[in-house]
């Protein structure tokens, strides 16, 4: 008596079916990756003493949401699935309100190489005192 296997398309067929019905059940999905499992990986250090709410990374084409970062906390790995640039555009929280921290110019800017990364960041008062923004402290490739 031989027993049936599923095919490999049919494995497929149904993790897209979970995936599917999971993104549906929710406003978005986040991937926490291994960074050596190939594709780039962000991860983001807080090394100031103020937490960060809702910490949104945004790259050309992508958005890579954190969650809450505590102050001198850090991040799991996060895919970015279109790389990992020098520096970025931010969205969080602060102030009661969410404040978008937007990058200038993205002309000629390519991701970085390697395969994962840690922004270290802090948050700071802007030129006035109720425009809080996120310094980039350093970018490290860790692989």
């Amino acid at each position: 008596m031989t027993t049936a296997r599923p095919s490999i398309a049919s494995a497929g067929l149904s993790l897209l079916l979970v995936l599917a019905l999971a993104s549906s059940a929710c406003d978005s999905v986040v991937l926490i990756v291994n960074p050596t499992s190939g594709g780039a990986a962000l991860r983001v250090v807080n090394v100031g003493a103020a937490s960060v709410a809702g910490l949104v990374v945004l790259f050309p084409g992508e958005r890579i949401a954190f969650g809450d970062l505590p102050g001198r906390g850090s991040t799991s790995y996060r895919s970015a699935g279109k790389g990992v640039f020098r520096y970025a555009a931010y969205e969080f929280q602060a102030a009661g309100r969410v404040q978008n921290q937007p990058v200038t110019d993205w002309v000629g800017e390519q991701p970085m190489e390697g395969k994962s990364f840690t922004y270290s960041v802090e948050l700071v008062q802007g030129d006035q005192p109720s425009t809080p923004m996120l310094r980039l402290v350093d970018v490290r490739r860790d692989e």
